[in-house]
């Protein structure tokens, strides 16, 4: 539906307020649409913290005050903006997407600075490499986006309601398009403003990213100063990846899409719908995982060991399917790996807590390290995570 939407309006050139503002936020849509269609869960991130503000607010304080990386800015050559989530690599907490190129450009002894923007209001990675905080940039632009926004023609009414219109008619959906787009021109113009003067302060020639569908406002204002712009793979990519997928549209056409994308390549799905010429597709493989497969080839399968592998925008309805499906897991030994950003709200599943207070063996896990339950399990279940993926690699039957 999405694709034919765009295909009819010529939506991802549509430019409201200097800014290409179906380009910035079609992922924001698509999972807007999929939690007002049922088929994804709200992510509840606001839980966090029990709804307080507080958090926010002493992150804020912190990076105007000690973080700001405005001040004592040193020139570097490349950039990397790495996940804001980190997983635990050895005695480390890192993020599993860059390190390895940040291990790269170290021994090659190039010059780099890593840009960390928190997760949950939190930092949480260990500080191997030269690195600077910027949830300043964020929190500042997310504050001013609350401002009135940009006056919109009759005309760019006229096709805003005309989208609205069809998207109610395919979904039954009604999104208010034109807030959507008055906070997204905001947001994405304040911090396009912000990340340039951070490109400019630092004297960047390069930059990489994790992400790039959340980075738009970055993109713009790299490539209007002439940065190249590269994306590290971080999850599965196929045709059904809005993040990538751009049926029919010509390489390099999209203003806020990368230069170019170091892939995992190997067994890795990917799709023929990515706006990028082959030779940007650079084929890097993804070294945690690669790594972590010899680390734990010698790793025996225990008996009737399941682990259940869980997706924040799934997190209740996973656990749900299993409560109806516990006789098929009779006598299973069953790991129920949480994803991250569930860490600090699983206790709001009531089906989960079912699940646990059932007969069955379960064992809810926050942290740890996925593949070495991978090596040791038989089946595998879960919702289109990169980690059914890495499955197969281990010799599991995915569910």
């Amino acid at each position: 539906m999405i694709w034919q939407l765009e295909d009819r309006h010529n939506l991802l050139d549509l430019e409201i307020s200097a800014v290409k503002i179906w380009q910035a936020c079609r992922m924001h849509i698509y999972y807007k649409l999929a939690e007002d269609c049922g088929l994804y869960e709200p992510p509840h991130i606001a839980q966090a913290h029990g709804g307080s503000r507080l958090p926010q607010i002493v992150t804020f304080a912190r990076g105007l005050i000690l973080d700001n990386p405005f001040r004592n800015a040193e020139p570097t050559e490349i950039a990397i903006f790495d996940h804001t989530r980190s997983n635990r690599m050895g005695d480390k907490t890192v993020d599993i997407y860059s390190y390895s190129l940040c291990s790269d450009l170290e021994q090659s002894e190039k010059d780099f600075t890593v840009f960390e923007r928190p997760f949950l209001n939190q930092y949480s990675k260990d500080h191997d490499f030269k690195r600077r905080r910027v949830g300043l940039i964020d929190s500042v632009s997310s504050v001013l986006a609350n401002f009135p926004g940009p006056r919109l023609s009759a005309a760019e009414l006229t096709t805003i309601r005309t989208i609205e219109a069809e998207i109610v008619s395919a979904t039954g959906v009604e999104l208010n398009l034109e807030k959507i787009f008055r906070k997204q021109i905001k947001r994405f113009k304040m911090r396009r403003y912000f990340y340039g003067r951070l490109l400019d302060k630092y004297q960047i020639e390069k930059v990489y990213l994790v992400v790039s569908y959340f980075l738009a406002p970055l993109i713009d204002a790299a490539k209007r100063r002439g940065i190249q712009v590269f994306e590290l793979q971080h999850g599965v990519i196929n045709r059904y990846h809005l993040g990538y997928s751009f049926p029919d549209r010509e390489h390099g056409s999209l203003a806020y899409f990368p230069d170019g994308l170091l892939m995992w390549g190997g067994n890795w799905p990917s799709t023929r719908h990515l706006p990028l010429a082959s030779a940007a597709k650079i084929d890097y493989g993804f070294k945690f995982f690669e790594q972590n497969k010899i680390q734990y080839a010698q790793l025996q399968k225990k008996p009737r060991k399941a682990l259940v592998v869980s997706q924040s925008v799934h997190g209740n309805a996973l656990a749900e399917f299993l409560l109806e499906n516990l006789a098929a897991l009779t006598g299973w030994d069953i790991s129920y790996k949480l994803h991250p950003s569930e860490f600090n709200r699983h206790q709001n599943y009531p089906d989960l807590s079912r699940l646990v207070a059932s007969d069955a063996n379960v064992d809810v896990i926050e942290g740890g390290d996925v593949h070495s339950l991978l090596a040791e399990s038989e089946i595998v279940i879960g919702v289109f995570s990169t980690v059914l993926f890495e499955a197969l690699e281990f010799n599991c039957q995915v569910y």
